[in-house]
């Protein structure tokens, strides 16, 4: 892991000379949990501007110690990179690292020694599941560390926060014997300890420098269902060629479960569904416009067929921004941002097969008394603005 700090300097003045061509960093790197010296440690120096004009770099030695002598003058930002460790402790003050000719630059800083979360994945029998996607997310933050397991279905994560834990099956896997004739069954993706939904999920708490071991996932298998609709355009007639993914909602990274293209009459089919909600997004390029669409189902012991996918292009929905005063006169706030949001009224977002999609827009906000032009686009119409403030 690559870490990126921005540090305060402190400057040692030395004694007069003449003719130098540079100056110096020295630090010393700890762990944050014992303030034992970690060696070995790899440390890059960049120059902010021009990025990476000016490259320099140095290990840290068994006392945690580093020195990087003939140092160009300019800013730079400092990065740490250690396997086991993550970011530092204490926040550093969000201005670069300056070094002048002559002088010498000291840090230091604490590094984070990461959890360990070790396990494995078994199929329904327990016989271990290898080349199994192993996705460790946490519960805030929208980001994953990701493993494989090994031949004997066992896994090793670094890691620490708060999170849940998945296993995704590799497509190779053999699946799960149907319970009946007519039915067709598949491994789903697991969540630890036997979730299909994200919210059944345990949540997992890694500790820095805790090891955490045998967590295993026991995957499940699921009966699986046809999901069947039509695209169409603004003007209902089906579209062809529109590309459709297939969404569980609750994934952490917004990553298709499935992709479908719709064929001569608009008709797209999804035919390993298993139950729960899904959404489903559509896109078409048609000249230089994009056109897409957006849905939701639920599959619930049965094939969900019926689903219609309106596709339209963007359209632009232009604004003004203003800020109020209080009753003394000041503005309400003084932040130097205004996010705008839109959403379809309450009443349609229920019951619409075709939900907003749009972008939030933030918007640079001036003197007092300000006022600030938005503009956006979105996919759908009608729609209505929530009341948009400063803030």
């Amino acid at each position: 892991m690559r870490v990126l700090v921005l540090l305060p300097v402190l400057l040692l003045p030395g004694p007069p000379v003449f003719c130098q061509t540079g100056g110096s960093i020295e630090g010393r790197v700890v762990s944050s949990a014992t303030q034992a010296a970690i060696g070995d440690v790899a440390v890059t120096v960049r120059r902010l501007a021009p990025w990476n004009q000016n490259i320099y770099h140095a290990t840290t030695d068994t006392t945690g110690a580093f020195r990087i002598t003939g140092v160009a003058e300019a800013d730079y930002a400092v990065e740490f990179s250690k396997t086991g460790f993550g970011e530092r402790v204490h926040p550093a003050l969000r201005k670069p690292l300056h070094v002048a000719n002559g002088e010498t630059a000291r840090i230091s800083v604490e590094l984070v020694p990461l959890g360990v979360l070790r396990g494995r994945v078994v199929d329904g029998d327990r016989r271990p599941v290898p080349k199994a996607r192993i996705e460790l997310a946490r519960i805030r933050g929208g980001s994953a560390e990701v493993a494989t397991t090994n031949g004997d279905g066992q896994f090793e994560i670094s890691e620490s926060g708060t999170f849940t834990l998945m296993a995704r099956p590799a497509d190779a896997l053999k699946p799960p014997k149907p319970p009946a004739e007519n039915e067709r069954t598949v491994w789903a993706p697991t969540y630890y300890p036997r979730g299909i939904l994200r919210s059944e999920a345990a949540r997992i708490v890694l500790r820095p420098g805790e090891e955490l071991d045998g967590y295993e996932i026991r995957l499940r298998d699921v009966p699986v269902y046809r999901i069947r609709g039509v695209a169409v355009g603004e003007d209902e007639k089906p579209l062809t060629g529109v590309r459709v993914r297939l969404i569980a909602p609750d994934q952490w990274n917004g990553a298709s479960e499935a992709q479908a293209v719709s064929g001569q009459d608009g008709v797209f089919e999804f035919t390993s569904a298993w139950a729960r909600d899904w959404e489903l997004a559509a896109q078409m390029k048609r000249g230089d416009t994009v056109l897409k669409g957006f849905g939701s189902t639920v599959v619930s012991n049965h094939n969900a067929d019926g689903v219609v996918l309106r596709l339209a292009p963007p359209f632009v929905l232009h604004g003004i921004v203003t800020a109020k005063r209080s009753s003394c006169g000041r503005l309400r706030s003084r932040s130097s941002t205004t996010s705008i949001l839109i959403a379809p009224p309450a009443a349609q977002a229920a019951a619409s097969s075709s939900p907003v999609s749009a972008r939030a827009i933030t918007t640079p906000a001036h003197s007092p008394g300000w006022v600030t032009r938005i503009s956006c686009k979105i996919f759908r119409s009608p729609a209505r603005c929530n009341s948009a403030r400063p803030g």
